[in-house]
């Protein structure tokens, strides 16, 4: 008897065969799409009331010149007074000027931060279609496929096939951490151009995985064409390798290390992934599983090509003082070119500065725990819900969120909270959060499959696990490697923020790969407990980090006390 997919299953509405009535699979398609558009609008309406208070707090990071000219010049009600021939106290000339140099200054930093914030969200794109147009491209290659490899008798599956250009992205968005800011020299680069070049570069790749896709591995499922398909992924992961710093260096050039902006920036990661999802989702399900791709590259072209007319229509962005890039042409003038990209190699493998070392290593495992979460939770969830005899796969996909939804408030959350106590107080927040996760993380086999069917405990404790990575993310990626590096800058270093941030943000990118290969050998099978309990095996690490950040607070405390 020909199997029925699970969904099919659940549904009195299937014919005597076995297969599902025409009118039924109409149905299906109506309810798809408009369940597509409505989490589409949902989750627009969400990315747009964070970036409006997102706004509103990066408007509010600089002193106001419009207060200070009115404790000098006297109050008003009347802001139109200055400017209209009625009664009221007159501004002079150059308190007009402060005030409109403030208004220029917030325009500019809005267009900063939002930028930057659509750019990096948008490559998400090239990202989650891949993981969308996994099961269609299955479907389409049929069941069983193989491919011979190098004319022996070995086979490699389709399911290991697509494992095999996950695991290229990631490698190569690893690797070209450290490898592309060393080779294109980013530090004397301007953000903005390698922003956008290289998210071009990304839109790239998407046409080419849809070419290879559509018409050379999908008709002939062999090695050759596979390698074609490879060697894309590739150069998308090395290509959104070097957005993240860029980013970061951007904005660390307007606001500094202003924990309120980056916490708010670093939503981006979520709104993003979550509207990237459902994009690619819409785009199979109206035109089939190779829009994914041809409809994430047309869109991240228009990305480029608005953001570059809107560029050359609007004053230029702000760009770090050259002064840093002078130093490093003068620093490095004495080898040759492959050996100065050498030395900034090994700069990116292994910083300079010790704190931000210690701030990788924590980095590493926090993205760990974060991407273990991201890639495993769903399957242990369906695994205790015991999903393939009827549990639900919405309420899985929901639960899930959860722990999304934490990272998003507790992104936000920290970075006011740095804003509240100090730049000073980033390794004792830092202790804070991981030991928080170490503790947490002890609890998920009792809570999530020992205690499945209290629903409120599994809820509470994925929306503090989300909390607590989500803040760790922002710490450790975002406002400490800009801290830390802009310090050093001004004791003299050569190293940009855009340096630190990448070499911070490959540390992190190992976690990834480490999250999607080292937690199906701990879990040692699929059912709900082995997993449980590969989750739990992640609280030492955690610990570890959490012993390193007292490290680094015993050493401060012994520097200020001599």
């Amino acid at each position: 008897m020909q199997a029925i997919p699970l969904g099919q299953m659940m549904d009195a509405r299937i014919s005597r065969k076995g297969h599902p009535s025409r009118s039924f699979q109409k149905g299906c398609r109506i309810r798809n799409r408009l369940f597509a558009v409505t989490m589409v609008s949902m989750t627009s309406v969400t990315c747009l009331g964070v970036l409006h208070a997102a706004q509103a707090w990066a408007t509010r990071q600089r002193p106001s010149m419009n207060a200070a000219a009115h404790r000098r010049h006297g109050s008003s009600t009347k802001m139109v007074a200055p400017f209209q021939n009625i009664a009221g106290p007159r501004f002079s000339r150059a308190a007009i000027s402060q005030i409109a140099a403030h208004a220029d200054s917030s325009n500019q930093d809005n267009r900063v931060f939002f930028t930057s914030y659509i750019a990096y969200a948008s490559c998400y794109l090239a990202r989650n279609n891949a993981a969308v147009a996994k099961a269609p491209l299955l479907g389409a290659l049929g069941i069983g496929a193989s491919m011979a490899l190098f004319g022996t008798s070995d086979a490699m599956s389709a399911t290991t096939a697509l494992g095999i250009l996950d695991g290229a992205f990631l490698l190569a968005y690893t690797l070209g951490s450290f490898i592309v800011p060393a080779a294109i020299d980013l530090d004397k680069r301007s953000p903005w151009e390698v922003m956008w070049i290289f998210l071009a570069i990304a839109g790239l790749a998407q046409l080419g995985l849809w070419w290879g896709w559509s018409f050379l591995l999908v008709p002939h499922f062999a090695l050759s064409e596979f390698s074609f398909v490879c060697t894309c992924c590739l150069i998308n992961g090395a290509a959104q390798s070097v957005l993240y710093p860029a980013c970061k260096q951007a904005l660390a050039d307007t606001f500094g290390a202003n924990g309120t902006v980056l916490g708010a920036w670093n939503t981006c990661f979520y709104l993003g992934g979550a509207v990237s999802t459902l994009i690619a989702a819409t785009l199979c399900d109206m035109w089939g599983w190779s829009a994914a791709f041809l409809g994430s590259s047309l869109l991240l072209f228009a990305i480029v090509g608005v953001g570059l007319v809107v560029a050359s229509w609007l004053p230029p962005l702000p760009i770090r003082n050259v002064r840093n890039s002078e130093k490093t042409s003068s620093g490095s003038a004495g080898g040759g070119t492959s050996d100065r990209t050498w030395r900034r190699m090994q700069r990116l493998i292994w910083p300079e500065d010790e704190e931000l070392r210690r701030v990788a290593f924590n980095y590493f495992v926090v993205k760990l725990v974060r991407y273990v979460f991201g890639l495993w939770l769903p399957l242990l969830l369906a695994a205790t819900w015991d999903v393939q005899n009827g549990g639900s796969l919405l309420g899985v996909g929901a639960t899930a969120a959860i722990f999304e939804m934490g990272s998003v408030l507790g992104s936000v959350a920290i970075g006011y909270l740095v804003e509240q106590v100090g730049l000073d107080a980033l390794p004792m927040l830092v202790v804070g959060a991981t030991a928080a996760l170490s503790f947490l993380l002890r609890l998920v086999p009792d809570v999530l499959v020992g205690n499945a069917e209290n629903s409120l405990g599994t809820w509470s404790l994925l929306l503090l696990l989300g909390l607590f990575t989500g803040g760790g993310e922002t710490l450790l990626g975002s406002i400490s490697p800009i801290f830390y590096a802009q310090k050093a800058e001004g004791e003299g270093s050569t190293k940009s923020v855009a340096s630190a941030v990448a070499s911070i943000n490959g540390y992190g990118s190992l976690g990834t790969v480490f999250a999607a290969v080292a937690l199906p050998l701990l879990a040692n099978g699929s059912d709900a407990m082995g997993l449980a309990n590969a989750f739990q095996s992640l609280s030492p690490l955690a610990l570890v980090a959490t012993c390193i950040g007292l490290l680094q607070i015993g050493r401060r405390q012994a520097q200020f006390g001599s």
